[in-house]
């Protein structure tokens, strides 16, 4: 990728202010829901730090570019008053090669560059949920759903002729987001098989 470096020279004082802001931030709530499963969008992220951020003298800002080879990279800063700062890239690879798929992987790969430069997760309950514990068939429920969605992709990747290590796997305690993760790595493995001039 473009950036090689990813700090201002010192990051005493911006590293004082991250870690004022997480010891105020809490996970976040998972209030949005698709495929199945309630994750915590981009909205709930930003509400959830945009004061104590602001409080400790913090910015972040996310913008992207595109590589010789034609893909996309979010680039993700937080800035200091200080004029310190901290960076760090994420490849975007949407599932289609079309703006909306486009606009679905930045926002996703946003929501994750924030929560991962900021040190925060989304929580594990939400709603009514979190009110009493679930049942351990309940708690499963969604995750098999997705783990299901997830086989079916697999399948699809070896019928197509992808080599199974290039695949990304999940393990019998991996969490929504990994599967999630895992889904969207090997959706785009195929993407590229089966649309080789669209991607």
């Amino acid at each position: 990728m473009r950036n090689e470096k990813t700090s201002s020279g010192s990051v005493a004082k911006i590293a004082s202010a991250l870690h004022q802001v997480q010891g105020q931030l809490t996970a976040v709530s998972r209030s949005s829901e698709g495929y199945n499963y309630k994750f915590a969008d981009l909205a709930s992220c930003w509400d959830s730090v945009r004061q104590p951020m602001a409080d400790a003298g913090l910015a972040l800002i996310q913008t992207t570019y595109v590589t010789e080879q034609g893909e996309n990279v979010l680039v993700t800063t937080l800035l200091h008053t200080s004029g310190e700062w901290i960076s760090g890239e994420l490849l975007v690879r949407p599932v289609k090669a079309d703006p909306q798929s486009l606009g679905s992987s930045l926002s996703y790969a946003r929501r994750y560059g924030m929560m991962g430069m900021l040190g925060i997760s989304a929580s594990d309950d939400d709603g009514a949920a979190a009110s009493k514990p679930a049942t351990k068939a309940a708690a499963r429920e969604p995750n098999t759903k997705l783990r299901e969605q997830y086989k079916a992709l697999w399948r699809r990747c070896l019928k197509a002729g992808i080599d199974p290590r290039e695949l990304e796997t999940i393990a019998p305690d991996s969490t929504d987001d990994e599967i999630m993760e895992a889904g969207m790595h090997n959706r785009t493995l195929l993407n590229a098989v089966e649309n080789p001039e669209g991607s």
